[in-house]
Protein backbone atom coordinates (compact mmCIF):
# COMPACT_ATOMS: atom_id res chain seq x y z
CA UNK A 1 0.00 0.00 0.00
CA UNK A 2 2.58 2.39 1.15
CA UNK A 3 4.61 1.74 -2.71
CA UNK A 4 1.42 2.30 -4.33
CA UNK A 5 0.91 6.03 -2.64
CA UNK A 6 4.77 6.49 -3.21
CA UNK A 7 4.65 5.95 -6.88
CA UNK A 8 1.17 7.41 -7.51
CA UNK A 9 2.87 10.94 -5.62
CA UNK A 10 5.85 10.26 -8.06
CA UNK A 11 3.66 10.26 -11.14
CA UNK A 12 1.54 12.68 -9.86
CA UNK A 13 4.62 14.98 -9.28
CA UNK A 14 5.97 14.20 -12.51
CA UNK A 15 2.82 14.89 -14.41
CA UNK A 16 2.21 18.34 -12.18
CA UNK A 17 5.86 19.05 -13.36
CA UNK A 18 5.05 17.97 -17.36
CA UNK A 19 2.20 20.01 -17.91
CA UNK A 20 3.55 23.04 -16.26
CA UNK A 21 6.92 23.05 -19.06
CA UNK A 22 4.16 22.39 -21.85
CA UNK A 23 1.90 25.68 -20.58
CA UNK A 24 5.05 27.89 -20.58
CA UNK A 25 6.05 26.16 -23.67
CA UNK A 26 2.87 26.87 -25.11
CA UNK A 27 2.83 30.40 -23.88
CA UNK A 28 6.36 31.55 -25.20
CA UNK A 29 4.94 30.40 -28.51
CA UNK A 30 1.82 32.23 -28.53
CA UNK A 31 4.32 35.36 -27.40
CA UNK A 32 6.38 34.74 -30.30
CA UNK A 33 3.21 34.84 -32.85
CA UNK A 34 2.37 37.45 -31.61
CA UNK A 35 5.40 39.80 -31.82
CA UNK A 36 5.98 38.33 -35.61
CA UNK A 37 2.16 39.24 -35.88
CA UNK A 38 2.46 43.02 -35.00
CA UNK A 39 5.92 42.86 -37.09
CA UNK A 40 3.93 41.95 -40.39
CA UNK A 41 0.89 44.66 -39.30
CA UNK A 42 3.02 47.18 -38.04
CA UNK A 43 6.04 46.67 -40.51
CA UNK A 44 4.53 48.95 -43.50
CA UNK A 45 3.95 51.39 -41.32
CA UNK A 46 7.03 52.73 -40.07
CA UNK A 47 9.29 51.34 -43.25
CA UNK A 48 9.92 47.81 -42.94
CA UNK A 49 9.92 46.00 -46.28
CA UNK A 50 7.19 43.36 -45.82
CA UNK A 51 5.49 41.45 -48.40
CA UNK A 52 2.28 42.27 -47.05
CA UNK A 53 -0.28 44.26 -48.75
CA UNK A 54 -0.82 47.69 -47.15
CA UNK A 55 -4.51 47.40 -47.33
CA UNK A 56 -4.57 44.20 -45.41
CA UNK A 57 -2.48 45.99 -42.75
CA UNK A 58 -4.89 48.57 -42.50
CA UNK A 59 -7.84 46.61 -42.34
CA UNK A 60 -6.23 44.84 -39.08
CA UNK A 61 -4.70 48.34 -37.74
CA UNK A 62 -8.33 48.76 -35.33
CA UNK A 63 -7.17 44.86 -33.66
CA UNK A 64 -3.57 46.51 -32.92
CA UNK A 65 -4.86 49.81 -31.35
CA UNK A 66 -3.63 48.79 -28.26
CA UNK A 67 -0.08 47.59 -29.31
CA UNK A 68 0.36 51.02 -30.72
CA UNK A 69 -1.08 53.11 -28.28
CA UNK A 70 2.03 51.25 -26.11
CA UNK A 71 4.73 51.83 -28.45
CA UNK A 72 3.60 55.74 -28.58
CA UNK A 73 3.46 55.70 -24.59
CA UNK A 74 7.28 54.27 -24.60
CA UNK A 75 8.43 56.21 -27.70
CA UNK A 76 7.09 59.53 -25.33
CA UNK A 77 9.32 58.48 -23.01
CA UNK A 78 12.38 57.51 -24.16
CA UNK A 79 14.04 60.70 -23.08
CA UNK A 80 12.12 60.96 -19.73
CA UNK A 81 14.48 58.51 -16.96
CA UNK A 82 11.90 57.40 -15.22
CA UNK A 83 10.44 55.51 -18.71
CA UNK A 84 12.60 52.90 -17.54
CA UNK A 85 10.58 52.30 -14.25
CA UNK A 86 7.07 53.13 -16.86
CA UNK A 87 7.87 50.26 -19.12
CA UNK A 88 8.94 47.73 -16.12
CA UNK A 89 5.47 47.85 -14.90
CA UNK A 90 3.99 48.27 -18.33
CA UNK A 91 2.49 51.82 -18.17
CA UNK A 92 1.67 53.75 -20.70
Amino acid sequence: MNIKKILKNIFTGLKEYLDEIAYERVESELREKELIFTILVLGPLIGLPIPLPITLSLKLLPYMLQEVQHAQGKSMLLDDPTSLIGALLDIV
